[in-house]
């Protein structure tokens, strides 16, 4: 049932009046206001449960709810805006004030009696009815949109940017807009001090806290976060600001790992709702694996221009190296010429030479000819590297130019009672190269296995095609490779020595001069060696099949 407030129109002289046991028993909640005075004379017993006050004030009107202005009671913003709010019923949404100095929502709907003689209204009858629960939702529910909305933003800025600056500040900017805080700081581990990365208020640049200390220290030793209302009565309180009173703090983990905190603070000892605290727990997490990126992003770039810049100091020195290299070379190409010509010379037009002079004569011409060797395999080495972007690119039949190879090398083999086989396929093996440069690595290969493989052992090239690959090996039944020694094979001038091996010249070159050729060819070494039983090198390289 519902006051049928109309009917209190019906008296036209204005003389009825409204018995308060009535008004108790009316389903409704309502108040009675004295309009010349705007005083709450009469709330019956519904309303004052709702609002928190006492039944001692059925009888007489009690001063804390009645006798007060309806002002007084009042929400001020909807006093101000109320007579725009009216619905085509005449009702409103207003707030009261409940006993504990909470705000309830009702409907508010108002009609005059008992006028005075010249038909002025004395009395107004407000009618109400409770939607609190029903605000409380709606605020909720447009909070939840605001911060969900909110989040969605904060997502898509930290996603924007890598660089830790930009990071660090959406998420202060998102920290204060949350909690309106007046001071508040991040503070990054590091080197076991938390340092200042972004702040506000009070707090400045390069501030430091110690990990263990206060209520933060406290936050990082149980990567708890930490909400206090009022810090003067918190043991481990650190007064950094001097008018604090509540404080939030809320450690930033990466992977169970501390990687630094947010600290808030307010003077204001209500300010900071559970609310805000439990959503700011939520941006937090958001925040803390996008700081930890752009750290390690900063890091990475400052190894990055670290690394740029050894590597240019150390292609400055490699470039001094072959310059060097290169300019020593062809310098004693000359010299060299001239002892090698007087040396040949003198030891076959000079009869009167003893048994130690001609071998003296001769150890100068080994020497010589070694070191032309020395010097042919590094202005090798340099003119392939300096072909790299000009190689003369042609298709080669790999098989033909291995058994011209083979051709070549087989006297030097059969001089030391070597078996040499030469195993090529029926079908040319066709590839896209350098003739010159892929001739120089089978030949480094096939001497090499001549060189190492003792007298009376053998020897065999194999030349194939294997799905879409041309393999070229050279096996050997020579002295074979140490397992540890096999690593820097193809690094310049490394040899690999053993006993057997310690009197054979080399430069160490041959093997990388080879690897460039076949890198160079988007091909790869292959090799195996067991020491004491011989060794197999070679390469593969991708076929050319387009007139096939």
């Amino acid at each position: 049932m519902t006051l049928p407030v109309s009917a209190l129109n019906d008296d036209p002289e204005g003389e009825r009046r409204l018995d308060g046991d009535i008004l108790h028993a009316l389903p409704d909640t309502v108040l009675v206001v004295d309009i010349p005075r705007n005083t709450v004379v009469f709330a019956n017993r519904d309303l004052r449960e709702i609002l928190g006050y006492g039944d001692d004030m059925a009888a007489k009107f009690a001063p804390n709810m009645l006798l007060h202005t309806l002002d007084d009671l009042t929400h001020s913003d909807e006093r101000e805006s109320a007579a725009d709010e009216d619905d085509e019923t005449g009702e409103q949404e207003r707030r009261l004030q409940a006993g504990d100095g909470s705000w309830r929502w009702f409907t508010w709907r108002e009609v005059d009696f008992e006028r005075d003689a010249n038909g002025e209204p004395l009395k107004r009858l407000i009618v109400l009815g409770d939607i609190s629960e029903r605000k409380q939702t709606d605020t909720e529910q447009k909070q939840q949109a605001v911060r969900q909305t909110m989040l969605r933003r904060v997502e898509a800025e930290l996603s924007k940017s890598l660089e830790l600056d930009s990071v660090l500040t959406v998420a202060m900017d998102a920290a204060l807009r949350v909690t309106n805080a007046s001071d508040g700081c991040i503070a990054l581990l590091e080197d076991d001090l938390l340092r200042v990365a972004a702040y506000s208020g009070g707090y400045q640049a390069d501030m430091t806290f110690f990990p263990d200390e206060g209520i933060i220290g406290r936050a990082v030793r149980l990567r708890k976060p930490e909400f206090v209302r009022d810090v003067t009565r918190d043991p481990d309180y650190v007064p950094y600001m001097t008018h604090t009173q509540a404080k939030m703090v809320i450690p930033l983990l990466y992977r169970d790992r501390v990687i630094g905190v947010i600290n808030l603070e307010t003077p204001k000892a209500d300010h900071f709702t559970i609310e805000a605290f439990e959503f700011l727990k939520l941006i937090i997490a958001r925040v803390s694996s996008s700081l930890e990126n752009a750290r390690l992003f900063a890091l990475t770039e400052a190894n990055l221009k670290e690394m740029e810049a050894l590597y240019a100091r150390v292609r400055g020195l490699e470039q001094m190296k072959t310059d060097m290299i290169r300019i020593a070379a062809h310098d004693l190409r000359n010299p060299l010429g001239v002892i090698l010509g007087f040396s040949q010379l003198f030891l076959d037009n000079v009869r009167t030479l003893s048994p130690t002079e001609e071998d003296m004569i001769e150890t100068i011409l080994r020497s010589a000819y070694k070191m032309q060797k020395i010097i042919s395999d590094i202005l090798s080495l340099e003119r392939i590297e300096a072909m790299q972007n000009g190689m003369v690119l042609e298709r080669v039949d790999l098989g033909a130019l291995v058994t011209q190879s083979a051709a070549d090398f087989e006297p030097r083999a059969h001089e030391k009672g070597l078996l040499f086989a030469l195993k090529a396929a029926e079908l040319p093996v066709h590839v896209l190269g350098d003739v010159a440069q892929l001739r120089e690595a089978v030949d480094n290969l096939v001497s090499n296995a001549i060189k190492y493989t003792p007298d009376g052992g053998s020897m065999t090239l194999r030349v194939e095609a294997l799905a879409d690959m041309a393999i070229f090996e050279v096996e050997d039944t020579g002295y074979g490779i140490p397992e540890d020694q096999q690593a820097k094979l193809f690094e310049p001038f490394y040899r690999a020595q053993t006993g057997e091996t310690q009197a054979i010249e080399g430069t160490g070159l041959g093997l990388h001069l080879v690897q460039n050729i076949v890198t160079r060819h988007n091909g790869k070494m292959r090799f195996r060696s067991e020491y004491g039983a011989g060794s197999t090198f070679g390469f593969v390289m991708p076929l050319n099949r387009s007139t096939d």
